[in-house]
């Protein structure tokens, strides 16, 4: 992906980058799940139900998030019931760093995080080439 086809598109989050989103938000309620039913049943089946609520939310959230790059910034979008726009300009960018798990290795996702004074923007489960081509757009605005 180069410089202009950055400008030109926004970064979203692909459907493999949401189920993995949602698998880590799965992993400690399938740890903590088998507590909840050592109470009781229906303790355990309550849990399990606001679980895969929460877990579900996170696939809401993620089908809202959007990452959008500017000549004079990045915008990121993202919320369901609360939309939230941040912007950070290229000139406070103080660090761009690209990040992958073994598992979004495997699945050939990164995560971006942009930090400036006061702010820090994480960019989840992003393609692979967006997420290096990001990182590089952002990384020649600074000194």
């Amino acid at each position: 992906m180069t410089h202009q086809q950055l400008l030109r598109t926004a970064l979203v989050i692909p459907r493999r980058g949401r189920a993995l989103v949602c698998l880590w938000c799965a992993v400690p309620g399938a740890a903590a799940a088998p507590f909840a039913f050592y109470r009781s049943a229906a303790a355990g089946v309550c849990f399990s139900l606001a679980w895969g609520v929460l877990v579900g939310l996170v696939w809401l959230r993620c089908l809202s998030f959007a990452a959008v790059l500017t000549p004079a910034g990045l915008t990121v979008y993202s919320g369901v019931f609360w939309p939230v726009r941040r912007t950070i300009r290229r000139q406070a960018v103080t660090s761009v760093v690209c990040l992958s798990t073994p598992l979004a290795r495997r699945a050939g996702l990164r995560l971006v995080s942009v930090r400036s004074p006061g702010m820090r923007l994480l960019l989840p489960a992003l393609e692979a080439d967006a997420a290096q081509a990001l990182t590089q757009a952002l990384l020649e605005a600074l000194p």
